[in-house]
C-alpha cells in the first residue's frame, strides 16, 4: 500500500505539472506570446530619428525613414509597445513615450504602418495588416495607390486596374520554375491628359517572397513615383 501510494503521488504530481504546462501554453496562446510585427513608415518624421521600445529580448532601435521596413521584433507579452524617441546626437532614447501600440487583437504576425497625424497629441496615427501566411501569403503583391487617380498595372498579359487612394492584394503567378518573372509596367493619366507609364520593370519573385509597393505623386510637378520592397 505504501508502495502504491507514493506512485499515486508520483502520478498526480506529473499531472500537476502537464497542466501548469497546458495552462501556460494556452496563457501564451491567448496573449500574444510568439507574435511578431515588422514597423514600416508612411511618411518622414523629423526631428524623431528613430524609436525604441524593449520586448523579453532587450532594448531595440526602429528606423523611422519613409518606406523603411524595420526587421521582424517580437511583441511583448503584455501586448502593448511602448515606443520612445531617440536622441539624434547620442541615438538614446527619451524617458517618456510618444506612442503606445496595442496589439490585444493582433492575433497573428502584423505589419504596422505609421503615419503623420496632426490631430492626435502625440502626431502619430498606426493600422495594421496581418502577415500570415493566410492574410498575405508569400508570391503576393500589395499595392497602395496614395493617389487621388486611378492607376492601370500590366503584368505580363494581365490588366489590373487600381482605384484612387485603394490598396489592392495581388497573387503573382508561378512560372514553370515556381517563381514569378514577368515584365510589370504602371500607368496613369497626367494633368494634360497624356498616360505616363512611370514604372517599368521585369519582376523575379520567388515563393517565399513579397512585395510592398506604394504609388505617390509629387503635386507641383505632377510626377509619379512607385517605390516597391520585396521582403519574405
Amino acid at each position: 500500500m505504501k508502495y502504491n501510494f507514493k506512485i499515486s503521488i508520483y502520478r498526480a504530481y506529473k499531472l500537476k505539472k502537464r497542466i501548469l504546462f497546458l495552462l501556460c501554453l494556452c496563457f501564451s496562446t491567448l496573449y500574444g506570446y510568439g507574435k511578431e510585427f515588422r514597423l514600416i513608415s508612411l511618411d518622414n518624421f523629423e526631428p524623431h530619428e528613430g524609436l525604441k521600445f524593449v520586448n523579453k529580448k532587450g532594448a531595440h532601435n526602429l528606423n523611422l525613414r519613409k518606406y523603411y521596413l524595420n526587421s521582424s521584433k517580437s511583441v511583448p507579452k503584455s501586448n502593448f509597445v511602448h515606443f520612445f524617441s531617440t536622441k539624434p546626437d547620442t541615438s538614446k532614447a527619451y524617458k517618456k513615450s510618444i506612442l503606445t501600440i496595442s496589439f490585444l487583437e493582433q492575433e497573428t504576425d502584423t505589419l504596422v504602418f505609421i503615419e503623420k497625424d496632426d490631430s492626435s497629441t502625440n502626431g502619430f496615427k498606426y493600422s495594421f495588416i496581418p502577415n500570415d501566411p493566410q492574410s498575405f501569403p508569400g508570391l503576393t503583391a500589395a499595392i497602395f495607390n496614395n493617389m487621388k487617380k486611378t492607376v492601370l498595372i500590366k503584368m505580363g498579359d494581365a490588366i489590373i486596374k487600381i482605384a484612387p487612394q485603394s490598396q489592392k492584394f495581388i497573387p503573382l503567378l508561378k512560372n514553370k520554375k515556381g517563381y514569378f518573372d514577368e515584365k510589370v509596367v504602371f500607368a496613369t493619366q497626367k494633368l494634360d491628359k497624356s498616360i505616363d507609364y512611370f514604372y517599368s520593370s521585369f519582376w523575379r519573385v520567388y515563393n517565399s517572397e513579397k512585395k510592398l509597393c506604394f504609388i505617390d505623386i509629387n503635386e507641383a510637378t505632377d510626377e509619379h513615383k512607385l517605390t516597391e520592397i520585396t521582403f519574405k
